[in-house]
């Protein structure tokens, strides 16, 4: 890498270039590509091989996301034999700005933009979404899962629909745990930022229109409330995530939180989960009661309904 940097740079850019306009020379050149590509990653799914790629990496899976994708895949298959997530246990040096795993994360998100192997990559990042990262880095697996998928901008060429069918189909079956996180997170927010996703250098897999309408957002966030409501269950965490949210919610599934939850057992709820519930409901309500005529506070039904669930959780030694 010393030496021959910029030859490999140009080597991957130049199989990128053959991947868009190679057809004009072979009929079968992304099949050529794809198996050179496969020779690469194929004898080398170790964590040392993934690092060596480094900024090259977007570029070798721009040029052949099937490759790529196999390859990763095969690499977390065989996870105890090939040690990727050590990957992820170097962020590289902070202060030069530099991150080991920052170069799979982007390679990701250019495929991602590739409507083929969309369920693919969103697959990979939730698996990689497990691992443990200390570092306090914006760059994390789950991260990407969150941009990709978020609603109030568009960062990929799947629809609101088509996201929803792979949230509530695949990721809940295979991921539940961080589908249920990154449900969470793609609650309304007015104070939510996103500094995009990486796109690809040559393929137009990103050209896509990016308009927002308000009534398919609208639309998405009520699909986004019906499986976090659909998804309650007697896991008493789940509900303490939902109430600290609960102020996203819209009003139908509001009020559908509160009745299922007032309906539980409360003995299914450990004394110290029933605190962390009723101090996160009693400061809503003071909060909402408190100022009434903000532009944020709650119509009075609605905080009424938050008292009635706190009355319900409330521990006899509140705090």
């Amino acid at each position: 890498m010393k030496h021959s940097g910029l030859l490999r740079s140009s080597v991957a850019d130049t199989l990128v270039m053959l991947s868009v306009f190679g057809n004009n020379i072979d009929d079968n050149m992304q099949q050529i590509i794809d198996t050179w590509l496969k020779e690469i990653f194929e004898p080398n799914l170790k964590v040392e091989a993934w690092y060596s790629y480094h900024q090259n990496l977007s570029l070798l899976a721009e040029a052949s996301p099937e490759s790529f994708l196999s390859a990763l895949e095969k690499s977390l298959d065989t996870i105890e034999e090939t040690k990727i997530e050590e990957l992820f246990t170097d962020s590289g040096d902070l202060m030069m700005g530099e991150c080991s795993y920052c170069h799979l994360l982007w390679a990701l998100e250019t495929v991602s933009w590739n409507k083929d192997y969309f369920v693919r990559v969103v697959l990979s990042l939730a698996r990689l979404s497990q691992i443990d990262i200390e570092y306090g880095r914006n760059n994390r697996p789950f991260n990407s899962l969150k941009d990709i998928f978020t609603g109030w901008v568009r960062y990929c060429s799947a629809t609101y629909d088509e996201r929803i069918g792979i949230i509530e189909n695949i990721l809940l079956n295979k991921y539940p745990d961080i589908t249920w996180k990154l449900l969470l997170e793609l609650l309304p927010d007015n104070h939510s930022i996103s500094t995009g996703i990486s796109k690809p250098k040559y393929h137009v897999w990103a050209d896509i229109d990016d308009t927002v309408l308000q009534k398919d957002y609208i639309r998405y966030c009520n699909d986004i409330d019906r499986l976090l409501y659909e998804n309650l269950d007697e896991v008493s965490q789940k509900w303490y995530d939902v109430f600290d949210n609960i102020d996203k919610f819209n009003e139908e599934y509001f009020f559908k939180v509160v009745d299922k939850f007032i309906s539980l057992d409360k003995e299914i709820f450990d004394n110290d989960t029933a605190l962390l519930i009723a101090n996160t409901l009693r400061s809503k309500i003071h909060n909402h009661r408190s100022h009434p005529d903000t532009h944020w506070a709650l119509p009075k039904k609605f905080v009424d309904r938050q008292e009635e669930a706190f009355h319900f959780i409330e521990p006899d030694d509140l705090i």
